[in-house]
C-alpha cells in the first residue's frame, strides 16, 4: 500500500511538471507582421557555414525569431545538421583541413565517426567545428528563445527515426515550440497520426519530386500547413489555405524577390539574405523624406514629389553612412510612379510601374556584410515620379 506521504509527494510533482510545461512561452514571434526566417541560418558571404550552430548564433544576432534548419541520419541512427548525405561540399578532414578525397555519407558513418574525423569548411577557424546534433541544435534554440522549423530530410528516413525526432523536440522544447516539416508525405503523416496538434508542414505533389502525394484538400482535412516554393505559389492556392485557417510559408526567397513575394500574401518566408522586421532599437540610420527629400542627391523637386528624367540618378549622401558594417541590414520602402532601377549593396532592381493611376509601394530589406550601405536610384524613363522613401540602416 501506498503511503499517503509519497502519494502526496508523487501528485506535487506531477502539477508542478504540468504547471512548468503549459506555462513555457512560444518562442515564436506572434506580432500581426510576416515572419521572416533564416534559411539554415546566417551564411552568407560565408560569415558562417551553413548549417552550423555558429549561423544560428549569428540569425539570432540579427534578430530573427525563428529559423529552419536541415537533418539527416547517420548509420546509427542519430540526426545531424545536414542538407545532404554528402559532406564532401560542407566538410573537410579535421587533422590537415585537407578536402575529402572520397565519398563521406552521413547514412553510412557513425555520429562518431563524422564528429571525430570532420570539421566544418570556414575560412574562420573558430568556425570549424564537428557537424552538430539535433539534441545540441534544439539546446542552442532553447537557450537563444528561437523557434525552429525542423526538415527532417527524406532519404534513409524511416517512420520509427521521424518519432525519434519529435520526441526529442517535444522533450527539449516542448509543444508549440517547434515545427517539423519533411517532403515524405508518408513520414507527414505518421506524425500527424502521432500526434493530431503537431504544427507540420508539407509541399503538394510535383511530377519532378519523388514523395509528394498530398492534394490541397488532403492537407487542410489532415491539419497540415502548406510549405511552398514561392515560384510554384499560385493565388488559388493562397485563398484555399488562408480560407482554411492554414498558414502559407515559401522557401527559399531571395532578397530580390522579396517585394513580388509580400504580394502575394503569404504568412512565413525563408531566406538566405532577406532581413527580420526593423529593430529601431539597432537603427544607424532612419530617413523619411517627408516631400523634402533632404538627405538625397539628384532630381528635381516639386509639391514633395521628385522627379527624374531618363538616366537621371537620385542618391542618398554617403556623407550620412557609415563607411563600412560588419553585420548589419539595409531597409527601403518606395512609393513611385514609371521604371527605375534600384541599387542598394548587392541588390539590383528594375521597376516598371504605370505613369498613370495611384503610386506603387516597393519593399526591400536584407543582410549586409562588411558593406558600406547605399542608395541609388536611376530613372529608366522620363518622368519617373518618387513620392516617398523610407530608408534605415541597421547595425548587428
Amino acid at each position: 500500500m501506498i503511503k499517503k506521504e509519497t502519494l502526496f509527494l508523487f501528485l506535487t510533482l506531477l502539477l508542478l511538471n504540468i504547471s512548468c510545461t503549459s506555462n513555457k512561452k512560444p518562442y515564436r514571434d506572434t506580432r500581426n507582421r510576416i515572419n521572416i526566417v533564416s534559411h539554415k541560418g546566417l551564411h552568407l558571404d560565408s560569415i558562417a557555414p551553413e548549417n552550423s550552430l555558429d549561423a544560428l548564433i549569428l540569425a539570432e544576432r540579427c534578430g530573427f525569431k525563428s529559423v529552419e534548419f536541415d537533418f539527416t541520419v547517420t548509420s546509427d541512427g542519430e540526426f545531424v545538421m545536414m542538407h545532404d548525405d554528402s559532406l564532401n561540399i560542407m566538410y573537410r578532414n579535421v587533422a590537415d583541413y585537407s578536402p575529402l578525397k572520397t565519398t563521406v555519407n552521413c547514412h553510412e558513418n557513425t555520429l562518431s565517426d563524422l564528429q571525430e574525423k570532420y570539421v566544418l569548411v570556414s575560412p574562420n577557424p573558430s568556425f570549424r567545428r564537428p557537424i552538430p546534433t539535433l539534441t545540441e541544435f534544439l539546446n542552442k534554440c532553447s537557450e537563444l528563445n528561437i523557434f525552429p522549423y525542423i526538415e527532417l530530410k527524406a532519404d534513409y528516413l524511416t517512420n520509427p527515426l521521424a518519432l525519434k525526432a519529435y520526441k526529442t523536440a517535444m522533450q527539449i522544447l516542448g509543444r508549440g515550440n517547434f515545427a517539423l516539416t519533411c517532403f515524405d508525405s508518408k513520414v507527414i503523416d505518421y506524425l500527424r497520426s502521432t500526434d493530431p496538434e503537431l504544427e507540420l508542414y508539407c509541399d503538394i505533389f510535383n511530377k519532378d519530386l519523388v514523395g509528394f502525394n498530398y492534394t490541397f484538400n488532403e492537407m487542410i482535412r489532415n491539419n497540415i500547413e502548406y510549405y511552398a516554393f514561392y515560384k510554384w505559389l499560385t493565388p488559388d492556392a493562397v485563398k484555399t489555405f488562408h480560407e482554411a485557417g492554414k498558414h502559407i510559408t515559401v522557401w527559399t526567397v531571395p532578397k530580390e524577390d522579396y517585394d513580388e513575394t509580400l504580394k502575394m500574401n503569404v504568412d512565413v518566408i525563408l531566406s538566405d539574405d532577406i532581413a527580420p522586421s526593423l529593430d529601431y532599437s539597432k537603427a544607424i540610420v532612419q530617413d523619411q523624406t517627408d516631400g523634402t527629400f533632404s538627405n538625397y542627391i539628384g532630381g528635381s523637386r516639386n509639391n514633395n514629389i521628385l522627379t527624374l528624367e531618363k538616366n537621371e540618378t537620385l542618391d542618398f549622401n554617403p556623407d550620412l553612412l557609415q563607411d563600412s558594417i560588419y553585420l548589419g541590414a539595409v531597409y527601403i520602402i518606395i512609393e513611385a510612379k514609371g521604371s527605375f532601377k534600384l541599387e542598394s549593396n548587392e541588390l539590383d532592381s528594375d521597376k516598371n510601374a504605370s505613369l498613370k493611376g495611384d503610386y506603387t509601394t516597393y519593399y526591400y530589406q536584407f543582410i549586409i556584410h562588411n558593406k558600406r550601405p547605399k542608395l541609388k536610384i536611376t530613372a529608366l524613363d522620363n518622368s519617373v515620379q518618387i513620392k516617398s522613401i523610407k530608408f534605415a540602416v541597421c547595425k548587428f
